[in-house]
């Protein structure tokens, strides 16, 4: 009977500390890319939507209403953002705290650009589930209201 106490009290201090049985590594990518310039990306985008996939995204009929965590992101000529741990080369945006590699791609949906980026979280690091998207658009862009 002691054993089993034991046990459960393991199980239950693992589940509390936020691991789980049959638990797996946490997930680290490369982020030492070499910096790639993409002009297309330059300037401050303002977020629009929280996708599960890229082709899920319909402009006229916004996903997530709850509050973001992320508002905007700028991306400078350098390869540096707004976001004091981020950095980005043509393809990437680079997290080299949490050690992500979040891909991102442009697409223009009724003529306006939107800019997906996988939001890679604990989601994707610990649990090892697919990253949704950041949907975003340029700040500057007059069709967008």
């Amino acid at each position: 009977m002691k054993s089993i106490r034991a046990a459960i009290l393991v199980l239950f201090c693992c589940l509390a500390a936020g691991c789980s049985p049959g638990a797996r590594e946490r997930i680290e990518e490369d982020v030492d890319l070499p910096f790639v310039d993409d002009p297309q990306i330059i300037g401050t985008w303002r977020t629009v939507d929280y996708v599960q996939t890229v082709e899920s995204f319909d402009p006229e009929n916004i996903q997530w209403q709850e509050e973001l965590f992320l508002k905007e992101l700028t991306f400078f000529e350098d390869g540096a953002t707004s976001m004091p741990a981020w950095t980005w080369t043509k393809g990437y945006v680079l997290d080299r705290v949490d050690k992500t590699a979040a891909h991102y791609y442009v697409r223009e949906i009724r003529e306006i650009a939107y800019l997906f980026v996988e939001w890679k979280s604990g989601d994707y690091t610990i649990r090892h589930q697919a990253p949704y998207f950041y949907v975003l658009c340029m700040a500057a862009d007059p069709a967008i209201a």
